[in-house]
């Protein structure tokens, strides 16, 4: 299965004699056999469709209580498999970043499956959903786990991001300059010279100290002869030179001894020179230390990362079965208000060809249209197949992708950059001469760079992809909430205002009619003048019910002869954004 790949779970109403099997198994005929659908098609696809989705149904249906719950579970599931989906793709996201050759397997009822054998062989999961509880407290269960499945690897995640953080701060940095290295890295015990002898590397005593001098390209003999008159108390012909640490820039790395009183002034003056001062006091316990710290951390990095691996393939298991069984109950409640009582219908998964939506959108609906009458929306015909609006076809559909994350593609496009470069280059000089050491300079240190070079940019670009990514979720289920939040206040704020606006003019005992009326931007007048005509009848209960309509055209909502509020519940302008 591709990346990307788009299946359609369909359903249509059946018979609502006891004989439903028999339109289901005439439906899933029908629809394999469509030339668009069927086996005209599978052998220029790698996905085997159509197949049977079970929903529950008949006598072993899900429970709901009263038809005004199917309504309000319309919103609440369609709420909920946006949030499912968004959590299941950012656990996708993050497990391939984590391993990319991620096995994305689903453990459901005891089994582990891939997950084509996990749809194809769907079932409804009793156990963890049971039929005899309501939809409602199953979707409130379900979103309850996959929520804390969420946090958790939210959690883990940044406790590994904050791990490898560490081990980056404290690792060895081969590939810098000695003015960027951490010379314990550099002047380590194998190669510094400490015996106790005054012929040690470094000299620490209570009146003597030793400082680390980084000499640029061809400044070494003019620092030797004059590092001795830099300042007082520096001990001649103490300069040495650690053989064998130069960098890739020619610098070099020197020690001096002096007296402490001598240091700040000797460092104040190789600095006006231009040389580089390193503060560093060398140790053995010091560079064990750091060893030992690097270990831990590094340990610490490679349990976190076993740790978060298994954490993302359990908690994306757990996600796909949730999402499937939202997607099973949007099936039923949409199916239950469109081909009414007792539940009978037929559910099927679809997987289209991208190039191929709209014949396979007409494939469809010519087989279940047939069954579409049963329900209120039955009668809707086929002139909108070519929509994408799910609620537009002669059937339920909803539309399903259970992986987006390109992983595969960026391998594709980043891999042949990080080889070919480097030849590239050396390609643009192409001595005649059999061994040019031009060349061969050309090859070994663009090979280096570039390849050091892309690391660092391609590591860059992935900590600031999964933080806007990461931000943008965040924010967009932020608003989402907050939005529907403040709505719901706003609207009981004008239901109050009524309250209050009613009393004061028809008077107590409180009774009276308030309606919401959506009149037409170029007919507010004429929909003022009949308001008035209708509702002035009732104007002359309170002590503002004199008010005529002789101020009709006016906007104050106190001038009219009813009580009167404005409400524009949108104006942000989406069109032109």
């Amino acid at each position: 299965m591709s990346v990307g790949q788009e299946f359609w779970i369909v359903a249509t109403g059946c018979s609502k004699e006891a004989g439903a099997s028999a339109d289901k198994d005439a439906f899933y005929k029908a629809l394999s056999s469509h030339p668009a659908l069927g086996a005209a098609s599978r052998s220029r696809t790698t996905v085997e469709a159509p197949w049977k989705f079970e929903v529950p149904d008949g006598d072993r249906s899900l429970a709901f209580g009263s038809f005004d719950n199917l309504i309000r579970l319309t919103d609440d599931l369609q709420k909920a498999d946006s949030q499912v989906d968004s959590i299941v793709h950012r656990i996708e996201r993050q497990f391939i970043e984590v391993d990319p050759k991620a096995d994305f397997k689903v453990k459901s009822q005891r089994q582990e499956k891939p997950f084509m054998d996990y749809l194809k062989a769907w079932q409804w999961d009793e156990a963890k959903y049971p039929k005899s509880r309501s939809i409602s407290e199953n979707l409130t269960l379900l979103m309850s786990v996959v929520t804390k499945l969420d946090e958790e690897a939210r959690n883990k995640t940044a406790q590994y991001s904050d791990l490898k953080t560490a081990r980056g701060n404290i690792a060895k940095k081969d590939g810098a300059s000695l003015t960027n290295r951490d010379l314990v890295d550099v002047l380590t015990p194998d190669v510094v010279k400490m015996t106790g002898s005054p012929a040690d590397d470094f000299i620490y005593t209570d009146h003597l100290t030793t400082v680390v001098v980084i000499c640029p390209r061809g400044s070494d003999q003019e620092f030797l002869a004059s590092y001795m008159r830099y300042t007082e108390n520096v001990v001649p012909m103490s300069a040495r030179k650690f053989q064998g640490m130069d960098d890739k820039e020619g610098n070099t790395l020197w020690r001096v001894v002096m007296f402490r009183s001598a240091a700040e002034s000797f460092k104040k003056q190789c600095r006006e020179k231009r040389l580089v001062i390193r503060d560093f006091d060398y140790s053995e316990d010091g560079y064990k230390k750091l060893k030992a710290q690097r270990e831990q951390v590094e340990e610490a990095v490679r349990r976190q990362h076993s740790l978060i691996q298994d954490l993302y393939k359990a908690a994306w298991s757990d996600a796909m079965v949730a999402w499937v069984h939202v997607k099973a109950m949007r099936v039923f409640v949409e199916s239950v208000l469109r081909f009414g009582m007792p539940p009978r219908f037929a559910s099927f998964i679809v997987a289209p060809k991208a190039s191929s939506t709209a014949a396979a959108r007409k494939a469809i609906a010519e087989v279940l249209s047939r069954g579409g009458g049963a329900g209120p929306a039955g009668e809707k015909a086929t002139a909108a197949e070519g929509q994408d609006d799910e609620d537009d076809y002669p059937y339920v559909s909803l539309t399903f992708v259970p992986f987006n994350a390109p992983a595969a593609r960026l391998e594709r496009r980043q891999a042949p950059w990080v080889h070919r470069a480097p030849a590239q280059r050396v390609a643009a000089h192409r001595c005649r001469r059999a061994k040019c050491p031009r060349t061969a300079a050309h090859s070994k240190h663009t090979s280096a760079n570039v390849a050091e070079g892309y690391k660092k940019l391609k590591a860059q670009r992935e900590q600031v992809e999964e933080a806007v990514r990461r931000q943008h979720g965040l924010i967009q289920d932020l608003y989402k909430a907050a939005w529907s939040d403040a709505m719901v206040a706003w609207v009981h704020v004008k239901a109050m205002r009524v309250f209050v606006e009613s009393v004061l003019r028809f008077g107590m005992p409180p009774r009276f009619a308030s309606f919401i009326v959506a009149p037409k931007a170029s007919s507010t007048a004429a929909a003022r003048k009949a308001i008035a005509e209708v509702l002035s009848r009732g104007g002359g209960a309170g002590p503002a019910g004199e008010k005529t309509a002789a101020a009709e055209g006016q906007d104050d909502e106190d001038d009219y002869p009813y009580v009167s509020l404005t409400f524009v519940p949108f104006n942000a302008p989406r069109g032109q954004a």
